[in-house]
């Protein structure tokens, strides 16, 4: 059951007691009256002639309201990514979507990754921290105005949201320095959840709705790691299995002999088409998938018929290819080979080569770098995880992939490339956005919370940076297959 609660009650409008306190004996109960609560309250009693509807969430006060008849209870759930933002509304009486929007991050103008967003705090200070913060906040508010209109909802009818997201970006939200994570300890200002109102974070909704952050583990394994876990159920799994959110951070928890491991790979926004020529998030007009054909190549789009970029499941499948036909080799370099059936694909793009699949689409040599490190850093991180578990790749029985990225991921292509050994093939399994799932299903249950606090009292966290081993594990991966 959702944790909004509607109480329908007649206030005895006689006697001298308070409006206030008629209502404390028609629910029967103490409550705590916020100052929006007093100024609806009058107003309530006297249009309701003493029937009104008392909405709260959990044991927190949102909204009194005249009359007795039925009221809309919203529920907004939110990912705050470091590239896309996901949210979804939904109906909390009877726990059904109503829609779904995703965006990429307004933030992404002042950098692409969560250290070149924490360095912009640092050199710009308050001004620059509350440029970062109204950048997210307006583009959540761009979402709930989009969603509601389409669903023929009332933005002060959600009375409850959830955010999850990476600590830096939670950070950002809250208007809150995120330097500390930048560097050692890599400690955030807060890890546990936190309750707060939706008109402390200046949210286009209900300005007492409950909003809830769920917990972090560390200050790069974040609220979103915590809500994939927790859609995913894999705190209660029996076998051992690999989780794997990557996006512009790669976060990896390995289950395992009963114990639960977790790091951060600093993998960078490659993956999410960040730093990459042509790249973009998995958005309309994104090349999502790059296919081998007899005599040359076959791409799909999201969306629209003319591509404007690539996102990293096209990326993956483009390098796969690459790879395949001999045009990359095993340390990354791009091949011009002539008279190979692709070698029209092959044009110069500034000082290096590139492979051209449309007009407005391009992997460039430096694309291909770029890749190269991110795939290293996380199979690296898996390496070093099954290390301290005193694990091997054959214990895992199913590999989760998460995020916008993962759900669309080909898995021979990722073999391909050498993000994981070849036996994972079958066991890879995408999950799409576990993360938004998380937060719907803290809306939906009041246990959640409860559930999420204890996900991260059983993690394990490695400090990849602290770790030589990472070193040598990073330097090995960097090469491709042969």
């Amino acid at each position: 059951r959702g944790l909004g609660d509607v109480y329908k009650r007649q206030v005895n409008q006689g006697g001298p007691n308070s409006a206030l306190e008629k209502l404390k004996d028609a629910l029967k109960e103490e409550i705590k009256p916020s100052l929006s609560l007093l100024r609806q309250l009058p107003g309530a009693l006297e249009d309701g002639k003493g029937s009104v509807t008392f909405i709260r969430v959990g044991r927190k006060t949102v909204s009194v309201r005249p009359g007795s008849g039925n009221v809309d209870l919203l529920g907004l759930a939110v990912d705050v990514g470091t590239s896309t933002l996901a949210a979804y509304l939904l109906d909390l009486r009877e726990g059904k979507e109503l829609g779904a929007k995703a965006i990429a991050n307004p933030q992404i103008s002042f950098g692409t990754d969560v250290i070149s967003r924490i360095t912009y705090v640092r050199e710009n200070g308050k001004k620059g921290l509350e440029e970062l913060r109204e950048a997210v906040v307006s583009g959540v508010n761009h979402l709930v105005k989009k969603l509601c209109l389409k669903a023929g909802a009332v933005p002060q009818d959600i009375v409850h949201a959830v955010f999850v997201g990476n600590p830096t970006m939670l950070h950002l939200l809250l208007g809150i320095d995120p330097s500390s994570i930048g560097e050692a300890p890599f400690a955030p200002v807060w890890k546990e959840a936190l309750s707060l109102r939706a008109k402390d974070l200046d949210l286009m909704i209900n300005a007492e709705a409950v909003v809830d952050l769920l917990p972090f583990v560390s200050g790069y394994v974040g609220a979103d790691t915590v809500a994939c876990l927790l859609a995913c159920r894999l705190h209660e799994a029996d076998g051992s299995f690999l989780l794997l959110d990557i996006g512009t951070n790669g976060e990896i928890v390995l289950g395992i002999g009963g114990k639960i491991f977790a790091c951060s790979t600093a993998a960078g926004p490659a993956f999410e088409g960040g730093r990459i020529s042509c790249g973009m998030p998995a958005l309309p007009g994104a090349v999502s998938h790059v296919s081998l054909q007899a005599r040359g190549l076959r791409w799909e789009i999201i969306g629209e018929e003319k591509p404007r970029g690539i996102c990293g499941s096209g990326l993956v499948d483009l390098l796969a290819i690459l790879l395949q036909t001999g045009l990359v080799n095993s340390s990354g370099r791009l091949v011009s080979r002539p008279g190979h059936f692709l070698s029209s694909h092959i044009v110069s793009y500034g000082n290096q080569l590139a492979f051209q699949i449309a007009n407005t689409v391009s992997l460039t040599q430096r694309d291909i770098r770029e890749l190269q490190l991110a795939k290293a850093a996380i199979r690296a991180g898996i390496e070093v995880l099954l290390e301290y578990a005193g694990g091997t790749p054959g214990e895992i029985e199913t590999v989760y992939l998460a995020g916008s990225f993962g759900s669309q991921m080909r898995p021979e292509s990722l073999v391909r490339i050498g993000l994981f050994p070849k036996d994972f093939v079958s066991k890879i399994r995408p999950v799409g956005n576990a993360a938004g799932l998380g937060a719907v299903i803290a809306l939906l249950d009041c246990n959640a919370l409860e559930e999420a606090d204890e996900i991260t009292k059983r993690i394990k966290y490695i400090e990849l940076s602290r770790e030589s081993l990472f070193s040598s594990k990073f330097v090995k991966h960097l090469h491709f297959p042969n």
